[in-house]
């Protein structure tokens, strides 16, 4: 039997739901045309568009040079159309702006590489992703160089790795009512705990909407390779562990402005920035291949799939949704931050179109096969180890060039 607060899905079709929309169509949307009504950096839409076309142009006069020289440069050019299309005002014309002046084709293309190590990779990956080999002779500057004095400044905020709490899955779970948000799948715990009622049970996980791995790190000199790589290892470990942190956190709120005063490290166990997902949806969720599409009504959603994700998994619920709050007043649990779905869905978007999701997820399979792999437990003691495959397996080492 289906959830009982839910109607199976229909087929998109010129009908009306109960609700007075459509059914939901799960195909990927078109970019929004018109001004962000979260963002603050209201653009006049005649400059916009001139400073698209002159950036877009930009990046169509690119020439590819190969990608053993310009690592991922196959992607370049959808990737950085992709940026002029899905970011809200304020982060597009950031992006745009960087573009259009670069005066060759290389700065276009370390803007590209930060985008890809600084903002695709952290928002797609889990804590893996900053556990991989690190340059540890340079200095690491931020994304660009007039990001330095922001990046400064937003490493001020980062202290010490936030830990999983258990609190942060329950209090999302009283807030969603022990439910799946989506499909309205009752959590097993609560099915147990009220006797079993004839209702649909099914694991369920509080997810974070931004990435729990932007806050929370593991000390690299826990790995015998990484100990190895650098006798130095010590003295600058700390620092380039965080300003790798600062340099994703600037980013993402170069790209989103509004972020900056919603969401910082100390707050990525904050109610805000979870919600309750049936355990499958939650690995579609963080993989950016199911996000939350704003209706313009409050806390209304609809739901988007990407790439292979099967419609099989979503046939239990009606579109579009409403996040509610099932707990008491007195316990004030925040429903999702609406900013930070919007994010989501535009980084789904992002990745998706231009292909940087696909990208890191290879990336991310070479770096497991090589830890798994022979030789995986440290470097050879004649030398003879291939660093540069190490190195190069990691998005992180894209940053020093």
């Amino acid at each position: 039997m289906g959830p009982k607060r839910k109607q199976p899905l229909q087929k998109p079709s010129s009908s009306k739901s109960r609700k007075g929309r459509s059914p939901t169509d799960l195909s990927v949307p078109t970019p929004p045309s018109d001004l962000s009504a979260i963002s603050t950096n209201a653009e006049d839409d005649l400059s916009w568009a001139i400073t698209k076309r002159n950036a877009g142009a930009r990046i169509d006069q690119y020439e590819l040079v190969g990608e053993h020289n310009r690592r991922r440069e196959t992607i370049l050019k959808q990737s950085l159309h992709a940026l002029l299309e899905w970011l809200p005002p304020g982060g597009r014309d950031y992006h745009a702006k960087i573009i259009r002046d670069a005066k060759t084709d290389y700065e276009i293309w370390k803007h590209f590489e930060s985008v890809c190590c600084h903002l695709a990779a952290p928002s797609r990956s889990t804590m893996k992703f900053f556990e991989q080999p690190m340059n540890f002779d340079e200095p690491s500057s931020g994304p660009q160089d007039n990001m330095t004095d922001h990046a400064r400044v937003v490493a001020d905020t980062i202290t010490d790795p936030q830990a999983r709490v258990p609190e942060f899955p329950q209090t999302l779970a009283r807030r969603d009512d022990h439910r799946c948000v989506i499909t309205g799948h009752m959590s097993f715990d609560r099915w147990r705990e009220i006797g079993g009622p004839d209702d649909s049970a099914a694991n369920l996980v509080g997810a974070h909407i931004i990435s729990f791995a932007y806050a929370s790190w593991k000390t690299p000199v826990s790995s015998p390779f990484q100990y190895r790589l650098r006798r130095n290892i010590h003295t600058n470990v700390y620092k380039v562990v965080k300003t790798r942190r600062s340099n994703a956190w600037v980013m993402l709120y170069e790209s989103f402005p509004t972020l900056e005063r919603v969401i910082h490290s100390t707050s990525i166990n904050h109610p805000s920035n979870g919600i309750t997902l049936r355990h499958d949806l939650h690995t579609f969720f963080g993989g950016f291949k199911l996000a939350f599409q704003a209706t313009g009504q409050p806390h209304e959603y609809h739901v988007r799939v990407f790439g292979d994700v099967s419609h099989y998994a979503l046939k239990d619920f009606l579109d579009p949704i409403t996040l509610g709050n099932a707990a008491s007043d007195e316990e004030g649990i925040a429903l999702p931050d609406p900013a930070l779905l919007d994010c989501h869905y535009r980084i789904a978007n992002i990745l998706h179109a231009s292909g940087m999701g696909e990208t890191v997820e290879k990336l991310m399979r070479e770096w497991d096969d090589l830890k798994q792999g022979p030789g995986c437990h440290g470097l050879r003691e004649d030398g003879k180890t291939d660093v540069e495959t190490f190195l190069s397996a990691g998005l992180w080492d894209c940053v020093n060039g």
